[in-house]
């Protein structure tokens, strides 16, 4: 587990090396400027463009392989090893990159892994800097780092960020992968800000979403409906997606995981 401190260290070397990244682009290009244009045809020329070259080259590589390395560490989180995936990611994120998506990308997925470990600050921090840097052409990575951030916050109890998070999300089209990453949390913010007949709305999708669900967490899903069904007093929708919770997930669970549950349960069996 990542400590406080070292996550505050991974972020200070990622931004610094984001800005670092972005004045050495800016010196490569007034360098070409120079050689090209002031001094043409010339030993000075020649050695500038050599110099460049060679930066250029050497920086592509180095961003190559911690691109790979980010890639290699997203399927190993897909397939459960976190251990091994966070290692990778903490050489990549510890090192420099002159690629800013390949930099945030690592980023987003050590954000991942702290938020499947249940380090909730931590990975909302590493969130909120993918957010502070990510721009409209890395749409995709900002769509899933700010599902990250909303489910983090929820968790934090911090409503106010996850109402901000759930609203910019609500506005982009997402697709069927992003958005089953969003239900949940969208799910459970109603029901702690009291709004269960939200939940209720457009009901049948959800719960075809839901449905799409690993199988836990779609029992979970399907029970926390059934809750705000029972809280919108809507009793016919709450047996039937308690029922449907239960044959995701044996009811002792689902009532462990959330002792709210208690009422719906025995409603449905009386």
């Amino acid at each position: 587990m990542l400590g406080n401190q070292e996550v505050q260290k991974i972020i200070g070397r990622i931004d610094t090396g984001i800005r670092l990244g972005r004045l050495i682009r800016i010196a490569i290009f007034v360098g070409l400027i120079y050689s090209l244009v002031i001094e043409r045809q010339s030993n000075i020329s020649n050695a500038i463009l050599i110099g460049v070259g060679v930066v250029w080259v050497a920086l592509g590589i180095r961003a190559r392989r911690k691109a790979d390395q980010t890639t290699a560490a997203s399927q190993m989180i897909a397939s459960g090893g976190l251990t091994q995936a966070a290692g990778m990611l903490l050489e990549v994120c510890r090192g420099f990159c002159l690629h800013k998506p390949v930099a945030l990308m690592a980023c987003h997925n050590l954000a991942v892994i702290l938020q499947k470990q249940r380090q909730w600050p931590a990975a909302w921090q590493l969130c909120e800097l993918v957010r502070s840097w990510a721009d409209k052409r890395l749409g995709e990575l900002r769509i899933l780092s700010e599902s990250v951030r909303a489910e983090c916050s929820l968790a934090m109890n911090n409503l106010g960020a996850t109402y901000e998070s759930l609203s910019i999300l609500s506005r982009l089209e997402l697709s069927v992968t992003e958005r089953l990453s969003v239900l949940p949390t969208e799910i459970n913010y109603c029901l702690q800000v009291g709004q269960p007949e939200a939940v209720m709305n457009d009901l049948p999708n959800k719960v075809t979403l839901a449905a799409m669900l690993p199988t836990q967490l779609a029992g979970a899903t399907h029970a926390s409906m059934a809750l705000a069904a029972h809280a919108a007093k809507q009793m016919a929708r709450r047996d039937w997606l308690w029922e449907r919770a239960t044959l995701y997930c044996p009811a002792e669970e689902l009532l462990a995981q959330r002792p709210g549950l208690q009422d719906v349960a025995k409603q449905r069996k009386s």
